[in-house]
């Protein structure tokens, strides 16, 4: 009765059987598959790794960076836009009108989205928006005529009563 050889499949006789030559290929062979899928597994292993640490890497660089800057002009970062903690961050003295401080970010926020550049929001609110950037908004966007009012609201705020 013939049978197929292990190796690669020729039918061999019970009175021929295989050689040493075809049994050392038939291992080598089987060795190399086995390596090859070795490898295959560990290169689909490795970018996964190195995936995940390009993106720790990322997130490591922006929060250093984010770190650096909360001295400059990231630092309003840590909070929200037009809440009474950012009055507080901005040490305003005065009284917190919420529509008033709104109205009043809403022109430094107007003269950022002119320039884009992220240091104009910043000015524009320091020292509670009594600052030389304030009125120079104000005249760029063309409210000359709401100074007068946006004066009293700058005055109420930053507790300096007109």
């Amino acid at each position: 009765m013939a049978r197929k050889h292990p190796c690669h499949g020729d039918k061999i006789s019970p009175q021929h059987p295989p050689t040493a030559f075809a049994f050392r290929r038939a291992v080598a062979e089987a060795d190399f598959a086995g390596s090859l899928q070795r490898q295959l597994e560990r290169k689909m292993v490795v970018p996964k790794a190195l995936h995940f640490d390009k993106i720790f890497q990322k997130r490591l660089m922006l929060f250093l960076v984010l770190m650096i800057c909360q001295q400059g002009y990231a630092s309003f970062i840590k909070v929200r836009p037009n809440t009474l903690r950012e009055f507080q961050f901005l040490k305003c003295q005065g009284e917190f009108n919420k529509a008033q401080y709104v109205s009043l970010s809403h022109v430094c926020e107007d003269c950022h989205n002119l320039y884009r550049q992220p240091e104009i929001l910043t000015e524009c609110k320091a020292n509670c928006f009594q600052n030389t950037l304030f009125p120079t908004c104000v005249s760029l966007l063309m409210l000359d005529r709401h100074e007068d009012d946006l004066n009293k609201k700058v005055a109420l705020i930053s507790g300096q009563e007109l």
